[in-house]
Parts: structure tokens; sequence; C-alpha cells
């Protein structure tokens, strides 16, 4: 089987795609967040998808110092947290047990698998190692001991793209989990 996902390492680009349709994200620089870059029908891998940014200078409200194209509400992040700088609804919500809300999810690693696993507990698609392939990113927030495991899988056969959202609690903290959209 071909393969469906390319990653550029050196950039941190994503690019998901099996000849129907491309799905495209990377990790921003500077802020470890995952932007979206690119859905729909199929594109030929790039060696680089810098020509899809969308950036504007925003002279206030920058999630860093000295920064004016780090303005989190006008990026389209792969999951969107409370307290960056992106007034939209937070595609996940922590609360900890001082009551603190505020996360920040920054990319730490990520694999590939053949196929897509069996979820338990939950209605879900998978597929053995010839039908799809799966990408697991792992984000790790800066305030506390939460990873958060974004998995996309594509599907050899068919136009669609299945992502998975996964929180674990790798201290002793407590925590509630308020919103988590897959």
């Amino acid at each position: 089987m071909k393969t469906m996902i390319h990653i550029h390492e050196e950039n941190l680009e994503f690019h998901l795609t099996n000849g129907k349709i491309s799905y495209i994200f990377r990790v921003m620089e500077d802020t470890g967040v995952l932007e979206q870059l690119y859905t729909g029908k199929a594109l030929r891998p790039q060696p680089s998808y810098n020509h899809l940014l969308e950036r504007e200078v925003r002279p206030s409200n920058n999630l860093l110092e000295g920064s004016l194209l780090t303005s989190l509400e006008h990026v389209k992040q792969e999951m969107p947290v409370y307290g960056t700088t992106d007034f939209r609804e937070p595609g996940v919500s922590i609360r900890y047990e001082d009551g603190d809300t505020i996360s920040h999810f920054a990319y730490h690693s990520h694999y590939t698998m053949k196929g897509k696993p069996r979820l338990s507990g939950m209605p879900h698609t998978f597929c053995n190692e010839e039908e799809g392939e799966t990408l697991v990113v792992e984000l790790r927030d800066r305030y506390s001991k939460l990873s958060l495991l974004l998995s996309y899988s594509i599907l050899k056969d068919h136009p669609v793209l299945i992502r998975h959202s996964e929180i674990q609690n790798l201290g002793e903290e407590e925590v509630t989990i308020e919103r988590l959209m897959s």
C-alpha cells in the first residue's frame, strides 16, 4: 500500500491524503500549537506547505510578546483552548483542582501506524493494516501534567478522515474534563 501520511520532519507539517482528499496541518513555530492549513480535494505532496499559511499582522492580543503574528484567534487551530488569545469556544476545557481553567497544549511528539485501532467503550470505526493509516500527535500542557493525544486516520478507499481525542493524566492532580471535542 502506498503511504497516505506524509510528514515533513524538519518543519513538522503533516499531510494525510488518499488520492480523494487531503488534510494538511502543521506545528506553529514558537507556540507549538497545531494549525490546520487545508482540507478538501486531494493535493499532491509538496516539499513545503508555507504557501497555505494565512497570516496578518495583529498589533494586539498576541500570545508571544514582541510578535505580531501569534494572535491565535485568527488561526485555524486543531485543538483550541481557553486563555491563549483565542476567544472562540475551546475544543478542550479542563478545570484544575484550584479552579483554574487555563491550558496550553503544545506539540510534544508524533508517530504513525498501519490501520486504525479499535476503541473500547464507545462507537467507532476501525480498519486493518491494508485499509488505512493513523497518525497520532501528542500535545503536552505547559501548565499541568496532562497529555492530549490526537489521532487522525485516513482510509485507502474512502474520502474520509477520522479523528479521535484522548486526554491522559501523567500526574497526581485531579482534573475535571469539562469539554473534549473529537
